[in-house]
């Protein structure tokens, strides 16, 4: 495996931990970091590591 998979496996774990974290304290009130924020990064991930993934093999198959 790659080190650009290694980089898109680390970044998505830490996004998750982020998800993970902003999901737990939704309820806690508008203090810190707002909700839609979260959201936004909840939904930025989605659309953005699969693009990732995707570019990083079509980019492969065509470096060889």
């Amino acid at each position: 495996m790659g080190i650009s998979y290694r980089i898109g496996y680390a970044a998505m774990l830490i996004w998750l931990v982020a998800v993970a974290y902003g999901c737990s304290t939704y309820d806690t009130g508008r203090e810190g970091f707002p909700w839609e924020s979260w959201v936004g990064l909840e939904f930025a991930g989605l659309i953005l590591f699969p693009f990732y993934f995707v570019g990083v093999f079509v980019c492969r198959r065509l470096w060889k």
